[in-house]
């Protein structure tokens, strides 16, 4: 699906209608021009972000329900809201993904997997947040730093999308044209190494031409398998919210100390709970006697006197 009038050519198999050669290709529809458009680029998967904003809206409590693809869906059809144009206003700044294969806490992670093994700016501690409020800092989503300069420093998307799998796929693509003899200045002697370069030069991001092109002639074929070997996946944080920017505690959180009942030695455990809401409510149970600490967002208290713990949150 493209949009009408626009008519791009696709830098290897000349096609028209390309909406890849943007870095910015989430600018190719401008949102003043989204009233216009007929139809979404192929990288925007509609039920897809529905799924997302579902779960935006349950991690924001939005209107005390629970939100699912259906009933956003349902939502946005009654309100006339177009899920792309919503996405270009509001759902990007919300780190909505517009692709099931961009993850945005995945991409997080990848970067700040990156940064701590450059060391940079003397740190060794990048996380998923801290990386959030770095791009925040500088005006940009994950999306938008992901189309600017995350394709072309080597960073995938997600698990579920190797950039260096699709760029040998697509070699291997290149070189099958015209009966073997290939395409372009270098026949049929494509690299990976060379279809990055190609894209980085021309603004393609791999993602998107994945999802406009896989599957049609001359290109990848649809099933070829994308995803990121697993000892090269990435961990994400499960207590990090990406769309609050919050650690993503649950209100309760139980700790369970075994110990002897007649022991008199000091039980020293181990539990840290990061940036709890106020009302967040830690149980710690100890020879099957349970002991409380309230959050009030800023410091835990606990009316047991027994109990010691380092008041800060």
């Amino acid at each position: 699906m493209r949009a009408e009038g626009v008519e791009r050519q696709h830098p290897f198999t000349g096609n028209v209608d390309w909406d890849g050669s943007d870095s910015q290709a989430h600018k190719v529809y401008p949102s003043e021009d989204i009233e216009e458009m007929a139809t979404y680029p192929e990288w925007f998967e509609e039920a897809n972000y529905y799924a997302i904003k579902a779960d935006q809206l349950n991690a924001i409590g939005y209107q005390n329900q629970l939100w699912s693809t259906a009933s956003v869906q349902s939502y946005f059809l009654t309100n006339n809201v177009d899920p792309y144009e919503h996405f270009v206003k509001y759902g990007n700044a919300e780190n909505i993904s517009p692709n099931s294969l961009f993850v945005v806490a995945e991409y997080l992670a990848a970067k700040a997997e990156q940064l701590n093994e450059q060391a940079y700016q003397g740190k060794t501690d990048w996380n998923e947040a801290s990386v959030q409020a770095a791009f925040t800092e500088i005006g940009l989503s994950a999306w938008d730093h992901y189309l600017k300069y995350g394709s072309k420093e080597g960073l995938n998307p997600s698990n579920a999308f190797d950039q260096d799998v699709y760029y040998a796929a697509k070699a291997q693509a290149l070189n099958a044209m015209n009966n073997g003899t290939g395409y372009g200045e270098y026949g049929n002697a494509w690299t990976a190494a060379l279809v990055k370069e190609y894209f980085d030069d021309h603004g393609v991001n791999p993602l998107q031409h994945y999802a406009a092109y896989a599957g049609e002639t001359n290109e990848v074929s649809a099933s070829t398998d994308v995803t990121v070997p697993a000892d090269d996946q990435v961990t994400v944080d499960p207590t990090y919210d990406v769309y609050t920017q919050t650690a993503n505690n649950p209100a309760v959180t139980e700790l369970a100390v075994n110990a002897a009942s007649d022991s008199a030695a000091t039980i020293t455990a181990s539990m840290t709970v990061e940036n709890a809401a106020e009302g967040t409510v830690v149980t710690v149970t100890i020879n099957d006697t349970n002991y409380t600490l309230t959050s009030d967002g800023t410091n835990w208290t606990s009316s047991d006197a027994a109990l010691a713990y380092d008041s800060e949150t």
